[in-house]
Parts: C-alpha cells; structure tokens; sequence
C-alpha cells in the first residue's frame, strides 16, 4: 500500500477508535468512582466485610499534609483517608466536585445508605455547604455516634471540595 493510501485509512482508524473507544470502554463518572470506593471500602470495613484497600482500586497511596497516609485516585483527583473510626473520600480546589456531580454523588449515597444502613436516622442538623446530607446515631460527642456524612461545597471558589465520610462508633 501507498503513503497515499494509507494515510486515510490510518486517519478513518484513529477517528473511529476515538468515537468508538468510549462506548466499548465507558469511564466512571466521578460520582460512580467516588460511590464504589466508598461501598468497597468504607461501607466494607464499617461491616467487618473483607474488603478492598484503596491501592486495590488504583488509588497511589501518599502522605497527606498531616503526616498520615492518604490515597489518591490519579483518574478523577479523589482522596481517601482510612483512620481507626472513619474512612473518607474527598475533593479539593481547583479539582473539586461540581455542582452537577455531588448532586449526583447524593443520589447514588442514599441508595446505599438505605441498602446498607436502613435503620440510620437522617440527621437534618449536618449541614455545611449548598449539598449536604447525614445519617447519624448517637449524641454529638458521644464515643457512640456514628453514620454516614456527605458535605459539597462547590460555589466556595479557591476553597470549593468536598467530603463524603462513615465514621463508626469508637472502641474503648
């Protein structure tokens, strides 16, 4: 085959693979991203199910500001921490959630709160941002309190994020 020949053909090929690539192998939205590492992880853990560590799901684990281990989704720029009580994933300015995708990360949180956790009480007073919803247990304070946090917060500008967080309860 000629040059000539080839280069329409090459062109057609990276054209069609272009449009093609995408619907063979659809990505996750951010929202879908953040919902399976907060069930395979989070919701996992809290249950004492064998579950997932982040490096399991492509996270790069790092060292957050505060010296302790933090993962990082290199795809879509979420972090997530693990601590004795708590897992959370977050966003951060200038890659924080939009206001479109923490709408639909709420959506796709109360499914799994009311599939995982369907005795957790909403709780109307966590409130932070223009998003916000929780389910939480337990007096404020209390060693015993816990449940399920989603705050988003993206018209804060340079400060904009996000944070979506199960905190168990503490154990003596």
């Amino acid at each position: 085959m000629k040059p000539k020949q080839l280069i329409p053909v090459v062109a057609f090929g990276l054209a069609a693979g272009y449009i093609v690539g995408p619907l063979l192998w659809p990505q996750q939205s951010r929202a879908e991203r953040s919902i399976e590492a907060f069930k395979s992880v989070c919701v996992a853990r809290h249950l004492g199910s064998p579950y997932s560590g982040p490096n399991d799901l492509g996270f790069e684990e790092s060292v957050g500001q505060d010296g302790k281990p933090v993962w990082i989704d290199v795809k879509t720029a979420i972090f997530m921490s693990l601590e004795d009580n708590s897992c959370s994933l977050s966003t951060y300015a200038p890659h924080a959630l939009t206001k479109w995708e923490a709408e639909q990360t709420l959506v796709f949180l109360e499914g799994v709160v009311s599939e995982n956790f369907p005795d957790l009480p909403h709780d109307p007073g966590a409130q932070m941002g223009s998003i916000h919803k929780a389910w939480m247990t337990g007096e404020i304070g209390s060693p015993t309190r816990w449940g399920v946090a989603f705050f988003a917060y993206p018209e804060w500008g340079d400060s904009a994020g996000s944070i979506l967080s199960l905190s168990s309860p503490k154990q003596n």
